[in-house]
């Protein structure tokens, strides 16, 4: 029985991580994993993207949250907003989340937690002053920035925890399509 892997996007962010993750969905073992993919907005750009490449999407209806709430407010809507994502890991039936788009790590990264789900988190630009995602980061199961510059701006406890794994270029993409596939696995190997 495959590894259900729910996939979350604004839908509106047409980014390289996304571009990336994107083709691993499309090349990876059906055997080994099942692609969920959830996501905000069915119209934005990159939802176009994806039925461009016929990747079915579910439209995620929950609440999404600015990174610069402040501590106290971020974690009022991230406890309400909890509730319905353990019911929407519970009802798809996911075994690990993954994601690049900051205002999902903040309500997902503590329900992946007390849903015991690993959450994996591709942080693609430079961190700024985000104060409740900086809360939240700590309940992801493993943190990879892209980037050694990316690396270089987050906050040194969160520094101690990630690792870096650089993406695919596009070049690369082009030269191998299953380089993106290999990345992916290779964030999920020994780890769910």
């Amino acid at each position: 029985m495959p590894l259900n892997i729910a996939f979350l996007f604004s839908g509106d962010v047409d980014s390289p991580t996304n571009t990336v993750l994107l083709e691993a969905i499309k090349h990876m073992n059906r055997v080994q994993y099942e692609p969920i993919v959830l996501v905000k907005n069915p119209d934005g750009v990159f939802s176009q993207k994806l039925k461009q490449n016929r990747i079915p999407f579910k439209v995620y209806t929950g609440t999404l949250i600015d990174p610069t709430t402040g501590r106290f407010r971020g974690a009022i809507q991230t406890f309400k907003e909890s509730f319905g994502i353990l019911g929407t890991i519970g009802s798809l039936k996911i075994d690990a989340v993954l994601s690049c788009e900051m205002r999902f790590l903040i309500p997902w990264a503590p329900a992946a937690f007390v849903g015991k789900k690993p959450f994996f988190w591709l942080q693609e630009s430079l961190w700024g002053d985000y104060p409740i995602a900086t809360m939240w980061s700590g309940y992801t199961h493993l943190f990879f920035p892209v980037s050694q510059q990316v690396m270089a701006s987050l906050p040194p406890d969160l520094q101690k925890r990630a690792r870096l794994k650089r993406l695919p270029t596009p070049e690369q993409l082009e030269q191998d399509p299953s380089a993106a596939k290999k990345y992916l696995e290779s964030l999920f190997k020994d780890c769910i």
